[in-house]
């Protein structure tokens, strides 16, 4: 074949590295050298992410004894971006001399060879993310039998990038949901819960833009009650559980599919047919539910998680 380089000696005037190569047979075609591709150049690139984060608690005993308040503020920014400066190798074949046994370095590539760093620029990234959120939390035991526990939760999130590539890709993206969580038990014993979460996405039209997504459960603590007292020794926690509930997903389709109900072909298109992704969870059964796909999680223990939209 022919090495990955020769030495300067072959060529003493030269002024670039004398890589070799030769033609691939019966072509103008030439070979691929590893080593003139990994010291022809380098790259660099360069990110950073910035974060700010403010958050205010607040505790509210003096109006009712558990009530407490938090704000929560951040923005983030991050940006990236990289450049590669290379040169064009020289690539050379050791030939011998008709009718001598001298050999010589022939250039095969004249006029594609480089002695300077060209430049190619790469990605560009830069995108701001921020976000607010407000909850208003309650916890509290009465009479030493009753726990009660509530949170009322708010958040509005704004996402912008400079790399949409499109009208539609570079409008800011938003998200805003309201959730909730309600909890009683009963000398730790006897558990209720009810969750909800009514989120709205930019990404449906106004008749489907928000969407309401309830979740309830109920336990029961069995190593609490008085007849099982005897199992504490082999069995110190025994919980029964069955959890139901609805989840939203907004997340569905390709990134580009930024507005389902508009068309980057016809903006009057009458498609507006899409809607949030409903899934209910419930535990041990398969039911239809108005059309709806209903996933079963038998017996793992999880309960449905409202809405996600970061």
């Amino acid at each position: 074949m022919f090495p990955a380089i020769y030495p300067s000696s072959y060529s003493p005037f030269a002024t670039h590295p004398l890589f070799g190569n030769n033609f691939i047979p019966t072509t103008k075609t030439l070979y691929n050298n590893p080593y003139a591709n990994m010291v022809n150049g380098f790259q660099e690139y360069n990110s950073s992410t910035v974060n700010v984060q403010l958050e205010l608690k607040q505790n509210f005993d003096f109006i009712t004894k558990g009530l407490s308040a938090r704000l929560m503020a951040y923005t983030q920014r991050y940006s990236y971006f990289s450049v590669t400066r290379s040169f064009k190798p020289f690539y050379y074949n050791l030939v011998r001399i008709p009718g001598t046994s001298n050999t010589v370095l022939s250039l095969l590539n004249e006029n594609e060879g480089t002695e300077y760093l060209d430049y190619n620029q790469g990605n560009k990234i830069l995108n701001t993310t921020t976000y607010g959120e407000f909850a208003v939390n309650y916890n509290r035991t009465i009479a030493e039998d009753h726990d009660i526990t509530g949170m009322l939760i708010g958040i509005i999130r704004n996402y912008q990038t400079a790399n949409g590539g499109d009208l539609q890709a570079s409008l800011p993206a938003r998200n805003l949901g309201v959730s909730g969580r309600a909890t009683y038990a009963f000398k730790n014993r006897y558990l209720f819960e009810f969750n909800f979460g009514y989120n709205g996405s930019e990404r449906f039209s106004k008749d489907h833009r928000f969407g309401f997504f309830p979740s309830f459960g109920v336990g029961w603590n069995l190593n609490e009650e008085k007849m099982f007292e005897f199992m504490t020794p082999v069995v110190s926690r025994l919980k029964l559980r069955a959890t139901y509930g609805l989840v939203g997903n907004d997340q569905i389709g390709e990134d580009r599919d930024r507005f389902f109900y508009l068309s980057q072909v016809n903006p009057n298109n009458g498609g507006r047919g899409f809607s949030w992704e409903i899934t209910g969870i419930t535990h041990g059964l398969v039911i239809p539910y108005r059309g709806m796909k209903i996933v079963i999680l038998p017996g793992n223990g999880q309960k449905p998680s409202m809405l996600d939209l970061t």
